[in-house]
């Protein structure tokens, strides 16, 4: 299960749900559009998305994919 960005680290962490961050995104177009230079770049996970095989510097694309699987 993916959490959307209003969750926290440690909310995600204690539920158990899959979280990436990503830096430069004020809204979700920005992300999809890549509006924002940094837009697609994961800055934050949680435990349950480090087991998925992401980490903080993933580019977004690759990330949704592992978060998809």
């Amino acid at each position: 299960m993916a959490a959307c960005g209003w969750v926290d680290a440690a909310t995600a962490d204690a539920l158990g749900v899959s979280l990436a961050i990503f830096k430069g995104v004020s809204n979700f177009n920005d992300f999809v559009e890549e509006g924002a230079p940094t837009s697609n770049v994961v800055k934050v996970v949680s435990k349950a998305a480090e087991e998925r095989g992401i980490s903080p510097g993933t580019l977004g694309q690759a990330a949704l994919l592992k978060l998809s699987e």
